[in-house]
């Protein structure tokens, strides 16, 4: 077939297959490989896929107990694959972020980092960043966000944290606040002079369109809202909560992605009688507090905990497709639609974090000149 179909067509058919089916093709030819490994094609894939988004879990093995990662299909809603841990992670981990079927994991105290691709199996680990020697003292607070920078085509982790100000630390950290960057096509971390100041973060809620956020609160100037970092500018904006929300007896506000954008899943204390309720909001503009737009509530909802993951691990409230959210049971993971009222059980049990994620052909090794 490849003798008789012109490139271009060989090309386009290509395109409609999955990963696994295109690493196994890379053996067909010489001109296949050639083909299915050059940067073009490797970006056309990326591009032809973009929608085609699944759901990462990290769960734990019902036989041998060892935490694996699993993936939920949505054809089928059932988990269609699993695989261990990329070494070094033999244990707990975490999932920093996901970008471009790349996705990054670190240890409870980011020490360890690595950079996977399920897909391909491709697993880069992160050298320690100079942050590092600090990981078990004490912080007011951290964070760790993993994306891409568009004009470089690069990819990157951001890691920070601020020190309480004793004299301990004056020699070793002036202004208690560092950050630093990680560039993957370098393959080193670099320190950089744009800090978020003393603010408390929770774990890694967004990213999207270049911009990781979190989280963030900071008691000490009675500030509360989104803190985000630009990949590209490398610098640090924060967006203050809307008044409605910071005016509101409210508690639980979970961050996640809508439409290409920074959502907000808000409950109110004044619905608590009428069963689980959550304000959905939207943030049109990173930086700008007025942009944000209050698109509707989901419930009032009976027998079910709350959106996924769980609050306390700083999690998403997570839409699936077609209008419907994930949320928790006292007997596992559902998939709801706020619209339709369908509940439908899913096959997790038991789970301590997930992530959005998309196959590609993207390497760990950089040079993904999109």
């Amino acid at each position: 077939m490849a003798n008789e179909l012109p490139e271009e067509l060989v090309t386009e058919i290509l395109l409609y297959l999955p990963v696994v089916s295109l690493l196994r093709f890379n053996c067909v030819c010489k001109s296949w490989y050639a083909l299915i490994t050059h940067q073009n094609f490797i970006r056309k894939h990326l591009l032809h896929n973009k929608n085609n988004n699944t759901r990462l879990f990290l769960l734990q093995d019902e036989t041998t107990r060892d935490i694996v990662v699993s993936t939920l299909s949505y054809e089928t809603l059932q988990v269609s694959f699993t695989q261990p841990l990329p070494l070094p992670f033999t244990e707990v981990s975490n999932f920093v972020g996901s970008c471009d079927g790349l996705v990054c994991l670190c240890d409870y105290n980011a020490l360890n980092v690595v950079i996977w691709n399920p897909a391909t199996k491709e697993t880069k680990v992160v050298p320690n960043s100079s942050l590092s020697r600090f990981s078990n003292d004490y912080r007011i607070k951290s964070g760790i966000g993993f994306g891409f920078d568009a004009k470089t085509s690069d990819y990157k982790i951001i890691k920070f944290f601020s020190l309480f100000g004793f004299d301990y630390y004056e020699s070793h950290v002036p202004g208690h606040k560092l950050s630093e960057v990680y560039s993957l096509s370098v393959d080193s971390w670099r320190k950089v002079d744009s800090r978020p100041g003393l603010i408390n973060v929770k774990a890694i809620d967004t990213y999207i369109n270049g911009m990781a956020s979190w989280e963030a609160f900071d008691f000490d100037d009675d500030w509360e809202g989104v803190l985000s970092f630009d990949m590209s500018g490398e610098v640090f904006l924060k967006t203050p909560l809307p008044d409605d929300v910071l005016n509101s007896a409210g508690w639980r506000k979970n961050f996640f992605v809508l439409s290409e954008s920074i959502a907000m899943a808000f409950r109110s204390l004044k619905e608590e009688w009428l069963g689980l309720c959550w304000d959905i909001w939207l943030l049109l503009e990173v930086g700008v507090k007025d942009s944000w737009t209050r698109l509707f509530t989901v419930g009032p909802i009976t027998g079910i905990e709350l959106p996924l993951p769980f609050w306390r691990l700083g999690g998403l409230v997570t839409f699936w497709k077609n209008d419907a959210m994930f949320c928790r049971t006292n007997d596992g993971l559902v998939l709801y639609n706020p619209f339709t009222k369908e509940r439908t059980n899913l096959p997790i049990q038991s789970y301590s974090c997930s992530i959005t994620y998309m196959e590609t052909l993207v390497s760990v090794k950089g040079g993904n000149e999109f």
